[in-house]
């Protein structure tokens, strides 16, 4: 471990091997030089320096050292004072050097700043959470859909402000699909959540919680990513609408009926389909169809827009014209008949 004495006055007094070695200087450029000289910071010796004056003991204390060749260690010091009457006479250092864990740490934060750019360019939620389940993470996406601002390091396992199951029913966050991820250290799949806003709404998602673990497979937090189903959730209603149409239109085809189905299901358009509806009263009322497919994004038949025209006025002038029709023809037809009745009188009537 390296070691240093320190004078009342800031003179460094002895310096090990070890210290000597960590920082690369020969004794006579280090030993007799005042501790600062070698401290980039020199608020950071001056906080130590007062600190151990009132007697107070340093534990770990970050630093940095600047060695011989000019470069930059960083360390954590250890240090106490010792007095003689009251006065302060010398105070032994212990120099740990951390400079690998500091580079190491430094590399970790700036992969995760990195990480934490690209995921709040994602359109989709994404948080994470330690390994006890509290928040330490969430993207702009994340607090959109939530509805809310999470509060870092208090919130736990989920980000919404209530959940409930796909069915209505509460979902405790300890029993979520991210609660179930950290307790039983396994990734969670297909298992759809109902999120509630502060202000009230509802949104429908699907969560992705998987166990983030270290180099040795210890737990140490999860990543959840949250699926907005609004619009799939949207689109299916749309689509169960859309079908419901057609299996409503089927309830007034009254002729041919299967021909009929059979077209529209194949996705067939059907042009002037006259057939008979009821209305509410129970009358029947004669209408012309006008039945068009309507197909999803693969080509699938989900539905049917028509058009339905009233015609019983078409048929009721049409019923007239024929009732018409027949009247005159039935009073043409009596003149001749009176014609001829006549003219054969009149033959009878002739003398032979």
């Amino acid at each position: 471990m390296a070691l240093h004495v320190v004078g009342a006055d800031g003179t460094i007094l002895y310096a090990n091997k070890a210290e000597l070695e960590l920082l690369g200087y020969p004794q006579d450029q280090y030993v007799g030089r005042h501790i600062s000289d070698f401290y980039p910071d020199r608020n950071a010796i001056d906080d130590m320096l007062v600190r151990l004056g009132k007697g107070e003991k340093l534990n770990k204390y970050p630093a940095q050292l600047r060695t011989c060749q000019g470069s930059i260690k960083h360390v954590e010091i250890t240090s106490s004072a010792r007095f003689r009457d009251g006065k302060l006479t010398n105070t032994r250092c212990f120099t740990a050097d951390v400079t690998d864990l500091y580079q190491a740490r430094h590399e970790i934060s700036r992969r995760e700043d990195q990480f934490h750019q690209i995921f709040d360019s994602l359109p989709v939620a994404i948080y994470t959470t330690d390994r006890h389940g509290k928040i330490s993470y969430y993207n702009r996406a994340a607090a959109e859909l939530a509805g809310r601002e999470p509060e870092i390091g208090k919130d736990e396992w989920c980000v919404t402000f209530r959940l409930f199951t796909p069915d209505g029913k509460p979902l405790p966050h300890d029993e979520c699909p991210m609660a179930i991820a950290l307790k039983e250290n396994r990734p969670v799949r297909n298992q759809e959540a109902v999120g509630q806003r502060p202000d009230g709404s509802f949104f429908r998602f699907l969560p992705y919680p998987t166990p983030i673990r270290d180099e040795n497979g210890q737990l140490v937090g999860a990543v959840n990513m949250l699926f907005d189903l609004t619009d799939r959730q949207r689109a299916d209603e749309a689509r169960q609408h859309l079908s419901a149409i057609v299996e409503s239109s089927f309830d007034a085809i009254v002729g041919e009926e299967e021909r009929i189905l059979e077209r529209i299901r194949a996705g067939e358009r059907i042009e002037s389909y006259e057939t008979i509806r009821r209305r509410k009263d129970g009358r029947l009322v004669p209408v012309s169809l006008t039945i068009s497919p309507i197909r999803d994004a693969t080509g699938q038949v989900v539905g049917a827009s028509k058009i339905a025209r009233d015609t019983s006025t078409a048929k009721e002038s049409e019923q007239r014209i024929r009732t018409l029709m027949r009247e005159v023809n039935h009073r043409g037809k009596k003149p001749v008949r009176y014609h001829n009745d006549t003219r054969n009188q009149q033959t009878d009537q002739k003398p032979r």
